[in-house]
């Protein structure tokens, strides 16, 4: 197996481009949302009483149109497999059309739904219910294929500062370790080559070298991409820790002799 993050822009000279095509099996990324999410993404305070509220916006820019197709062109390129992108609701058509343009094929939107979901302080609307997946595939002549049989495509997501595999909140929109996990499992093999290029604080890469896959990727602000890479190396490691520190019967089983 092989774990390799990149420090830098996956859409610049030195990312994406530089793979051959199809030459990942799956590509599993969460890219920054639309300037609408991103201007009032940063809250402070305790939601369960009542005392969230806004507090600026995220640290790194939103994704433009002119970005987004780019990246759906160069993700439609590389992957041989099947592609998973998280996106806000309404960049939906946006990446479906984009990733078709590019030659992949739109199978599916999935459901991350939030466990844990904090109410919408104002009152005035329904609070968000899940984060949204896009799912695609490259062309194919033969039989797609995942490791979840037939079950819809919703999996359960705890905020990340709440998932008890993984407590430490490294980056603003951090995914549950436990999600990702799921996701790599579901939609690549053991020894397959995933790839995430807004890898973040690494969740990604962490979740495939605990599962055996390899992994690929980039992050632009060097802060975050250390954090990656200091996650990645742990990674063995802290299986281990979650193994013995919970007592459900199938992670005892990880460290048994």
């Amino acid at each position: 197996m092989s774990w390799h993050l990149h420090l830098g822009d996956a859409l610049s000279a030195g990312g994406l481009v530089t793979l051959h095509d199809a030459s990942v099996d799956v590509t599993i990324t969460d890219p920054p949302f639309d300037a609408r999410v991103h201007a009032a993404a940063v809250e402070a305070g305790d939601w369960r009483q009542g005392k969230r509220e806004v507090k600026g916006a995220l640290p790194f820019p939103p994704l433009t149109g002119e970005q987004l197709v780019l990246t759906a062109h160069q993700i439609a390129r590389v992957t041989r497999r099947w592609i998973c992108i998280f996106c806000g609701e309404t960049q939906i058509d946006d990446w479906r059309r984009a990733l078709e343009d590019g030659g992949a094929r739109f199978v599916r939107l999935g459901l991350a739904e939030r466990t844990n979901p904090r109410p919408q302080l104002s009152g005035d609307r329904p609070a968000p219910p899940a984060d949204f997946i896009i799912i695609a595939h490259a062309p194919t002549k033969g039989r797609m294929r995942w490791n979840g049989g037939g079950r819809p495509a919703r999996w359960a997501s705890a905020a990340a500062r709440f998932d008890h595999r993984d407590r430490e909140l490294r980056h603003p929109t951090q995914k549950a370790l436990a999600l990702m996990r799921s996701l790599v499992s579901d939609f690549s093999e053991v020894g397959e080559i995933v790839c995430d290029p807004f890898a973040g604080s690494g969740t990604t890469a962490v979740a495939c070298r605990e599962v055996g896959r390899s992994f690929v990727g980039w992050e632009i602000d060097p802060v975050f991409c250390a954090t990656a890479a200091d996650r990645i190396e742990r990674a063995r490691e802290q299986l281990i820790l979650d193994a013995v520190a919970s007592p459900a019967p199938e992670q005892l089983a990880l460290v048994k002799p």
